[in-house]
């Protein structure tokens, strides 16, 4: 199977993608409430009428509602 060279539109492409997902990351952990002295992470509900979402601690699993 051969597969496709990106064009450097494409790799600049997605260098600024990612420098957007790095962004979003460290602002989601700015904004995070802490367990075990990390930042606890976002969560969201996956039933197809669900918008719920809370923080929840990867180490203990203790929940925090987002508001």
């Amino acid at each position: 199977m051969m597969t496709k060279a990106l064009t450097d539109e494409e790799i600049a492409a997605f260098a600024g993608l990612n420098e957007s997902y790095i962004e979003m990351d460290a602002q989601l952990s700015r904004m995070a409430p802490r367990c075990h002295f990390r930042p606890m992470s976002l969560e969201s509900g996956d039933g197809e009428n669900s918008v719920n979402s809370w923080w929840e601690c990867t180490v203990c699993g203790h929940m925090k509602n987002n508001h």
